[in-house]
């Protein structure tokens, strides 16, 4: 919890000193997977189309069943079961122009070790 709250503190002097648009760029050049709460998120330098074909892609290759998928410029949702029958929820949303956040929840109280693995075959179809 320390490290997170450093980062805040790091990246909300950035914010002071050089703007939104260097915040967003900060931020996603140095982040990697967050997991706060059971759910696990990541930024992406991409937009919510792109990310959001990436995303159906993967879960596809990992035997998600799909229960609801919503697409739009700004936002998306994604839900359905894993394989092992857990819950899954996606959410993509626009941060800041190239920017998008994935937030992902699988099972009641979150699945650090699956959501890792998800969000690293994305990287890679991504070219991260």
């Amino acid at each position: 919890m320390n490290l997170v709250r450093r980062l805040v503190c790091v990246l909300f002097v950035v914010w002071l000193a050089g703007g939104c648009g260097f915040l967003a760029g900060a931020a996603v050049a140095g982040a990697g997977v967050v997991y706060v709460k059971g759910e696990a998120s990541k930024l992406y330098p991409r937009d919510v189309p792109e990310v959001y074909d990436v995303a159906v892609a993967t879960l596809e290759e990992l035997d998600v069943i799909f229960t609801e998928r919503l697409e739009g410029d700004e936002a998306a949702t994604i839900k359905g079961r894993t394989a092992g029958a857990e819950a899954l929820t996606m959410r993509i949303e626009r941060q800041a122009e190239g920017v998008v956040k994935v937030k992902l929840r699988i099972g009641l109280l979150g699945n650090r070790d699956y959501s890792q693995a998800i969000f690293s075959r994305m990287d890679r179809k991504l070219g991260l």
